[in-house]
């Protein structure tokens, strides 16, 4: 998978929001770890410069949802181991399966809002 689908993956993964993650340190580890998997892997070198920096932000801004969302929902344990042992991108998205429907609704709808306010590259 190209690091531009695991940018999209983490941003799916990710939601929107101000919490922080004081309530459960995990949660930071488990977006932090997210954001190492997704950006091991190597850019597409035939990509301009301005698309390889929307890429980073990004997965920036997933990782940072990825937090809240996390803190806000109360993952559970399952997700949470899941996510931090992910060695591939599609390690990520099979953690899925540890959500709830309604957190991956939340986790939808805020990373499409937070991707919104991403201005697009300009090529």
């Amino acid at each position: 998978m190209t690091r531009a689908l695991g940018a999209l993956l983490l941003a799916g993964l990710a939601a929107c929001g101000s919490k922080s993650s004081a309530g459960n340190p995990a949660c930071k580890e488990t977006a932090d770890h997210a954001l190492s998997v997704i950006t091991s892997a190597p850019p597409d070198p035939s990509l301009p410069p301005a698309v390889l920096a929307y890429m980073n932000e990004a997965s920036k801004i997933g990782a940072r949802v990825m937090e809240t969302r996390c803190v806000a929902d109360h993952w559970s344990d399952a997700a949470i181991t899941c996510l931090k042992a992910a060695q591939s991108q599609g390690d990520l998205k099979a953690c899925d399966q540890h959500l709830t429907s309604t957190q991956r609704d939340a986790v939808k709808r805020d990373s499409q809002d937070a991707m919104k306010k991403l201005a697009k590259p300009k090529l």
